[in-house]
C-alpha cells in the first residue's frame, strides 16, 4: 500500500491545497509543517502554470504572486526537501501535463520522489493518455485521477484501474473556487455511494468545500476532504498579518476531521 492510500487507513483525513512558495518561499514551508501539526493527512501542493485548467481566479491569483516573483520546478523541489528534513505528512504535486512534459517525465517523477514528493494529480492528462507517466511512476509516486458527475461509468471504470493514490471526485462542473459552494450534497452522497461500489480505493472530495458545513457534509459519505480557495482566499485577505500562521491554523482546525 503506498503512503497516499495509506494515510485514508482507518480514518477520514483533511487534505489542504497550498500553491508552492505562497505567500513566500519560507512561510510556505512552515505553514506546510503547521498542516502536518493540525492532523492533515495529506498536503496538496500546486506547482504554479501560467495556463492553469482547472484553477479558479483565487489559486489563479496565488500561482501569478509566485511566478512573478520567480518561483519555479527546481525551487518547488528544493522547498519540499526543506520540509521533509522534519515533516513527513504525505505531499501530492497537483501540476499541469505541460510542466511535467517539459521536464521529461521519467525526470520529473525521479525528481519529486527523490525530493520527498508522494503522488501526484494531474487534472489536464486523460488516464487514455497517461500510459507514459503510469509507466514511469510505478513503484515511486500514487496516481490520482479525477471523476466527476458526468463521468460515464466506462470511464469511471478505466480511471479507477489507472488510480493508484485515491479517486478525487469533483461533486459539480467548473473550476475551483469559494464562489460556487457545494450545490446538493444529496446528489452529491449518491454518487459516491455509487463509486463506493466500484472500488476500494479512498475518495476525497474537493471543488467548493469552503466550510465546516460542507467538510462534514463530504466526511459523511467520502474519506477525505480536499479545501484549496478558501485557504489561499485565508492567506491572501491576512498576507501582512505577522501572526498569520497561527491564525490560519485556527482557522484550518474546522476542516479536520472529528
Amino acid at each position: 500500500m503506498n503512503t497516499i492510500t495509506n494515510a485514508f487507513k482507518n480514518k477520514k483525513i483533511f487534505i489542504p491545497f497550498l500553491t508552492a512558495g505562497y505567500p513566500t518561499n519560507e512561510k510556505f514551508v512552515e505553514i506546510v509543517k503547521m498542516f502536518d501539526q493540525i492532523g492533515a493527512g495529506i498536503v496538496e501542493v500546486g506547482i504554479p502554470f501560467s495556463d492553469p485548467l482547472a484553477d479558479g481566479k483565487t489559486i489563479q491569483y496565488s500561482s501569478k504572486y509566485v511566478l512573478d516573483r520567480g518561483i519555479n520546478i527546481d525551487i518547488i523541489l528544493d522547498l519540499v526537501r526543506q520540509i521533509r528534513q522534519s515533516c513527513s505528512v504525505p505531499i501530492v504535486f497537483m501540476t499541469y501535463y505541460n510542466i511535467i512534459f517539459q521536464r521529461g517525465i521519467e525526470k520529473f517523477v525521479n525528481d519529486s520522489k527523490e525530493a520527498g514528493v508522494d503522488g501526484l494529480i494531474v487534472p489536464d492528462l486523460p488516464p487514455e493518455e497517461a500510459e507514459d507517466l503510469i509507466k514511469f511512476a510505478k513503484g515511486k509516486l500514487a496516481l490520482t485521477f479525477l471523476v466527476t458527475t458526468v463521468t460515464t461509468p466506462n470511464r469511471v471504470d478505466k480511471i479507477i484501474n489507472k488510480t493508484s493514490g485515491f479517486i478525487y471526485f469533483v461533486p459539480r462542473l467548473g473550476v475551483t473556487g469559494i464562489e460556487t459552494e457545494l450545490a446538493s450534497f444529496k446528489e452529491m452522497k449518491k454518487y459516491i455511494v455509487g463509486l463506493k461500489q466500484k472500488t476500494k480505493l479512498p475518495i476525497a472530495v474537493g471543488f467548493g468545500v469552503s466550510s465546516k458545513k460542507g467538510a462534514k457534509a463530504v466526511y459523511d459519505c467520502a474519506d477525505g476532504v480536499i479545501v484549496g480557495s478558501a485557504i489561499i482566499k485565508f492567506i491572501q485577505e491576512n498576507i501582512d498579518d505577522s501572526k498569520l500562521v497561527d491564525n490560519l491554523r485556527n482557522y484550518c482546525r474546522e476542516f479536520v476531521a472529528k
